[in-house]
C-alpha cells in the first residue's frame, strides 16, 4: 500500500517512530527485499535478518505428526517447504486425491479450490469467479495500479465470496480491491500465461499475446523458471531456442529469456544449450554478456555499509547501485564459455571492455574457485592481446591498467601461470 500513499507519509511516520524509540519489524519476501529497502527504508538504519527456508526434513517430521503422507517428488517437496503452500497442503489434504502427488496437480488443486471456489461454490459461480479474478489481474496490470475498481452490482457477490475466502480484500480509503498475497498474484499470472502458451500456434503468436510492461516481464520470468523447473521432456529447451532465434519476436522477450536463464542458480544445465547458439550468433553472445553485467547482480549491502562514511549516509540510496555483486548461474557459465573459446573469437576493443566488466565483477566478489581461475586466465589473455596485436593501437591505457588489477586480484588462483611467464613474452598457458 505504500506505493499508493503520498510519498512522504510513510517516511515521516518511520522517522517519528524511530525518534520515539520504536522498534519496527518489516517482513518482506526475499525477491522484493532490495526494492523495499531502496524505495521504503532508504537511509533508515536497519538490521537485516533473513529467515532460512525450512528444510524438508522438518516438513516431513511435521506431516508425520499430523498423520499426513509427505510427497516423494522433489519439486513437490520444494514447494511445500514454503510455509504458505504447506498451510494449503495440510488444510486441504485428501487421501483419496491425486492432486497432492505432483507440483502441477497441486497448483491446479489450489486454483480450483481457492480461486474458483470448488466444491463449496457452484460450477457456474466457479467459472464466474475465475473470470473475475483474471479480469481483476488484467485491469491492475493494464493500469499499472495496485487496486481494482469494480462497482458492478452483479459482481459484488462474487467479490465478497473471494474476500471471505481470503483471496482479495478491499481498501476502504481507495475503494479498491487488491490481492491479499503476492503468491495469489503469481498464481493468476502463471495461469494467464499458461493459457496463452497452450492456445498459441507458435512462439511468435504466444509472445504477441502478452502485454509488454514491467510487471508482466517479471511474471514471465517466474513462469519460464517454473517451466524449466518442472519440464521432464525437454520441450522447454525447444521453446527457448525457437524464441531466442526468431527474429520477429520482440527483443524484450528474448532479453527476459536470457535473464531468466542466467539469474537463477537452478538453470546451469539448461544454459548449456546456448553453446551452439553463441557459436553461430556473436550478437547473441554480446547481448548475453551485457545483460549479465547489468541485470544479473544484487546489491552488496555488506560492502556498502563497510565503505560508506557517516557523511555519505544521507546519499546512501544514490550510492547503493555502485555496490553490487554477481548473482546467478550465468556468471560461471559465460566465464567458462569465454575461457573455452577465447582463442577462436574475433576480438575488438569494445568486446574486450565488455568481457572485462564481466570477469572484473566476478573476481572482485569471488577470490577463489575454478571460475575465478578461468576469469583470471582470460584477463591475462586479453592483456597479452592488447600488448601484442594491432589492438594495442586502438585501446587506451586505462583498460590495460584495469586488466592488470584484475589479474592481480585473481593471483591466488593463477599464481602458477604468472610465475612461469618470461618477461616480455606472451604466456602459452591458458
Amino acid at each position: 500500500k505504500r506505493f499508493s500513499m503520498v510519498p512522504t507519509v510513510l517516511d515521516d511516520f518511520l522517522q517519528k517512530a524511530l525518534k520515539n524509540n520504536w522498534k519496527i519489524v518489516h517482513t518482506i519476501r526475499s525477491s522484493h527485499k532490495d526494492s523495499y529497502i531502496n524505495y521504503v527504508l532508504k537511509t533508515t538504519e536497519y538490521i537485516d535478518c533473513q529467515l532460512q527456508s525450512i528444510s524438508f526434513q522438518a516438513v516431513q517430521n511435521f506431516l508425520i505428526k499430523c498423520d499426513i503422507p509427505y510427497p516423494t517428488i522433489k519439486t513437490m517437496q520444494d514447494l511445500i517447504s514454503n510455509l504458505f503452500y504447506l498451510n494449503l497442503y495440510v488444510s486441504s489434504f485428501s487421501k483419496n486425491s491425486d492432486y497432492f502427488q505432483t507440483r502441477n496437480l497441486f497448483l491446479t488443486h489450489i486454483w480450483n479450490t481457492r480461486i474458483k471456489g470448488i466444491p463449496h461454490d457452484t460450477e457456474a459461480n466457479g467459472f464466474a469467479r475465475e473470470q473475475l479474478v483474471l479480469n481483476m489481474f488484467k485491469d491492475i496490470l493494464r493500469n499499472n495500479s495496485y487496486y481494482y475498481l469494480n462497482e458492478s452490482a452483479q459482481d459484488q457477490l462474487l467479490l465478497n465470496h473471494l474476500r471471505e475466502d481470503g483471496i482479495i480484500d478491499c481498501d476502504d480509503v481507495y475503494k479498491g480491491f487488491y490481492f491479499t498475497h503476492d503468491i495469489y498474484e503469481e498464481l493468476v499470472a502463471r495461469h494467464l500465461i499458461t493459457i496463452a502458451y497452450q492456445s498459441a500456434r507458435d512462439e511468435l503468436e504466444f509472445h504477441n499475446l502478452l502485454d509488454i510492461n514491467m510487471s508482466m516481464r517479471k511474471y514471465y520470468r517466474l513462469w519460464l523458471h517454473d517451466r524449466i523447473y518442472e519440464d521432464e521432456t525437454f520441450a522447454v529447451n525447444k521453446f527457448i531456442v525457437k524464441s531466442v532465434t526468431n527474429e520477429l519476436i520482440n527483443k524484450i522477450w528474448k532479453d527476459e529469456i536470457l535473464i531468466a536463464l542466467m539469474e537463477s542458480d537452478l538453470h546451469s544445465k539448461v544454459l548449456e544449450l546456448m553453446d551452439d547458439l553463441f557459436n553461430d550468433d556473436r550478437e547473441l553472445l554480446i547481448r548475453s554478456i551485457f545483460l549479465l553485467n547489468t541485470a544479473c547482480k544484487k546489491v552488496d549491502y555488506d560492502a556498502a555499509s563497510s565503505i560508506l562514511t557517516k557523511e555519505e549516509q544521507d546519499s546512501k540510496i544514490n550510492l547503493l547501485y555502485r555496490f553490487t555483486k554477481p548473482s546467478g548461474a550465468g556468471w560461471e557459465y559465460l566465464i567458462e564459455y569465454m575461457y573455452t573459446h577465447m582463442l577462436d573469437i574475433e576480438w575488438n576493443v569494445g568486446f574486450i571492455k565488455l568481457v572485462y566488466e564481466m570477469i572484473s565483477s566476478w573476481i572482485k566478489d569471488v577470490k577463489q574457485g575454478v571460475a575465478t581461475k578461468r576469469a583470471g586466465l582470460l584477463a591475462l589473455y586479453l592483456y597479452d592481446l592488447l600488448e601484442d596485436s594491432e589492438l594495442k593501437y586502438k585501446a587506451d591505457k586505462d583498460i590495460r591498467r584495469r586488466l592488470c588489477i584484475t589479474i592481480l586480484e585473481s593471483s591466488f588462483e593463477i599464481e602458477g601461470t604468472l610465475l612461469v611467464r618470461e618477461p616480455g613474452k606472451k604466456s602459452s598457458i591458458y
